[in-house]
């Protein structure tokens, strides 16, 4: 925003009143003595700071100013550095400051004309409320896996199959034993019927070891495939998890 030819006059009028005056006048409306030296230097440095379009340095020069000699003089020209600066919430701000602190200041209405303006750049220089559209939607848990298959049925089935296996292992060794020595102290013509015994259980010894292999089997390929399934869900999270990262 540009000051009006009126304003920028009054700012140079303003620096050579300082600067060239012995006793310190710096003319706001009304005039104003900067009495304290110290002051007066920092209004000097903040003036012509404010002619070679140094605004951060005229509005820290009229800060120090202000807080060596707290007069309306500095508040309105703090305004006037934000408003060339183009900071129009803290040139309000400030103007505010100075009609507060000089409410019969003869340029008020110029100054009130001026946070009317402030407050309308401000407001158009705010950032616009997020819309619900532009809310980037929150994200949703995971749903949770498939729990893991319990196992000990499996264990346990197998842990049978090959106790059985065994137990029929070892009682077809002992059946096959008893035979071959039956056979061999068997004389022609004797009772054959131990004998046939000892057929029927080794039979039924070799039975046991087959249904004791095949339970373990079964239980070996069941947990197999049981924990295949399980991993499958794993696997393809880590290679999304990949893909992202």
């Amino acid at each position: 925003m540009r000051s009006t030819p009126s304003s920028s006059r009054a700012c140079l009028a303003l620096a050579l009143l300082v600067a060239g005056a012995p006793r310190g006048w710096a003319r706001v409306d009304p005039p104003v003595r900067l009495e304290d030296p110290i002051a007066r230097e920092r209004y000097r440095v903040g003036a012509q700071a404010l002619e070679r379009a140094a605004y951060d340095e005229a509005i820290a020069a009229f800060k120090a100013g202000y807080e060596q000699m707290p007069l309306p003089t500095f508040l309105y020209n703090l305004g006037l550095a934000y408003r060339l600066k183009g900071d129009c919430a803290e040139a309000a701000r400030y103007y505010r400051r100075y009609l507060e602190r000089n409410p019969d200041a003869a340029n008020a209405d110029r100054v009130e004309r001026r946070i009317a303006e402030m407050d309308l750049c401000a407001a158009k220089a705010a950032p616009a409320p997020a819309t619900a559209s532009a809310t980037a939607p929150a994200a949703q848990p995971a749903a949770p896996g498939p729990s893991p298959p319990r196992r000990w049925p499996l264990f346990l089935a197998a842990g049978l199959g090959l106790a059985v296996g065994v137990g029929g292992g070892a009682w077809e060794g002992i059946v096959d034993r008893r035979y071959r020595e039956l056979l061999r102290t068997c004389a022609p013509g004797c009772d054959t019927s131990e004998r046939a015994g000892l057929v029927g259980q080794d039979i039924a010894a070799w039975a046991l070891v087959g249904v004791g292999a095949a339970t373990l089997a079964v239980s070996a390929i069941w947990l197999i495939t049981t924990y295949s399934k399980a991993r499958s869900p794993v696997r393809a999270r880590a290679a999304a998890l990949e893909v992202v990262f």
